[in-house]
C-alpha cells in the first residue's frame, strides 16, 4: 500500500476532513493534486459573517499533508497570504493543492471568481530560520515584566482547537499583557481559568495536536497583540509558521505575541508581529512553533474589537 493510501486511511476519523468533517468531507485525488469543495458556514465564522483565517489555513494543511505527509515532517514551514476575492458566510470555494519541487502549493478559490481568497506554501523550514526566531521569543520573555494586566474574550476558534466534548466548556479565553522597560508582548493562556492549557481537550492529528490548531492560536494571539498596540481589530493579510516538532496531548501549552512593527495612517494601519506556541515539558518551556504576520486593521473594527472584551469580561 503506497504512503498516498496510508494517509488516506490516517483520516478517516480526522475531525476536520473525515466523515462529516469541520471542512470537507468529500477529497477528490488525482495524480499529485488534491480538491474538496466547501461551503463556507456560520460554523466557520471568526468575525461575524466573515470565516475564521484557520479555516483556509487548516484546510490546506489537510491537503498537503494527504498528499505528502507534511505535517509529520517537523520541521516544516507554511507560508499563508490572504487577498483577492473575498469570501462570506454561504460561499461556495473549492480548496486544491499540488506536489511539485518538494513543496504543496494550493488555494482556496471563491467559484466563479477571478482570484484567490486565500494561497499557501507548505515545505521545508529553511537552516536556521526556526532557531534564528527562537532566540528574538527568548530575549523578549526574558525581559523585566514591569507591570501585567489580563482581560478576557470569548473564543472565536472553540470549534477549530478543542474536541467536540471539549467545546461548551472553552467558550472564553484569557489574555494577559506584559508591560517590558523596551515595550510590551500579550500572553495567551487560551483558559477561562487562566492556567496553560490542556492538551488533552484539543483536536488531533494522529498521536499528537492538530498543527491547524497551533496555527489558530498563533494567528488569534499574533492579531489580538497588533490589535491591542494601535486599539482597533482586523484581518489578517499573511501569515507564515514554522514546526520544530509535536505536542503531546499530555502536555500543556500558552503562547506569546508582540507587536514589532506598525505602517499606515490612522484609521487603517498594518501591523506586524511575531510569537510562539510554548510546551511545558519535563519542568522547562519548550518553544515548539514559531510564526509572524501582518493584520490590516481599520477604525469599523474597533467597535467590534472593544465588544468582545466587555463580552468577555461578563463571562
Amino acid at each position: 500500500m503506497g504512503e498516498r493510501a496510508r494517509a488516506l486511511i490516517s483520516h478517516d476519523s480526522c475531525y476536520f476532513c473525515g466523515k462529516d468533517g469541520y471542512i470537507f468531507d468529500n477529497l477528490a485525488l488525482s495524480g499529485t493534486g488534491a480538491s474538496a469543495p466547501v461551503i463556507i458556514g456560520y460554523r466557520h465564522e471568526g468575525w461575524p459573517g466573515i470565516p475564521h483565517g484557520a479555516v483556509g489555513m487548516i484546510a490546506l494543511l489537510e491537503l498537503a499533508d494527504h498528499l505528502d505527509g507534511w505535517m509529520s515532517r517537523c520541521p516544516w514551514k507554511a507560508d499563508f497570504r490572504f487577498g483577492g476575492d473575498p469570501i462570506g458566510i454561504g460561499s461556495r470555494v473549492t480548496i486544491s493543492a499540488e506536489i511539485a519541487d518538494g513543496a504543496c502549493r494550493g488555494s482556496v478559490h471563491p467559484d466563479f471568481c477571478m482570484r484567490a481568497y486565500l494561497e499557501g506554501k507548505i515545505h521545508r523550514s529553511p537552516p536556521g530560520e526556526f532557531e534564528e526566531a527562537a532566540a528574538r521569543i527568548d530575549a523578549l520573555m526574558g525581559r523585566p515584566v514591569r507591570s501585567r494586566n489580563s482581560f478576557s474574550i470569548p473564543f472565536f476558534s472553540e470549534r477549530i482547537i478543542f474536541c467536540e466534548g471539549h467545546q461548551p466548556e472553552n467558550c472564553t479565553r484569557v489574555f494577559e499583557i506584559r508591560e517590558t522597560d523596551t515595550g510590551g508582548y500579550l500572553t495567551s493562556l487560551f483558559s477561562a481559568t487562566g492556567g496553560p492549557m490542556r492538551c488533552d481537550t484539543m483536536n488531533r492529528h494522529g498521536d499528537a495536536v492538530h498543527p491547524g490548531v497551533l496555527a489558530a492560536m498563533l494567528d488569534e494571539t499574533l492579531g489580538w497583540a497588533g490589535f491591542m498596540h494601535v486599539w482597533q481589530g482586523g484581518v489578517t493579510v499573511d501569515f507564515s509558521v514554522i514546526f520544530a516538532g509535536e505536542v503531546r496531548p499530555d502536555e500543556h501549552i500558552y503562547s506569546v505575541g508582540a507587536c514589532t512593527g506598525v505602517r499606515g495612517p490612522h484609521r487603517k494601519k498594518l501591523v506586524e508581529c511575531e510569537g510562539a506556541i510554548i510546551a511545558l515539558r519535563g519542568g522547562r518551556e519548550v518553544l515548539i512553533g514559531y510564526a509572524r504576520g501582518r493584520w490590516l486593521t481599520t477604525a469599523e473594527f474597533k467597535e467590534r474589537m472593544l465588544r468582545y472584551i466587555d463580552a468577555g469580561a461578563e463571562k
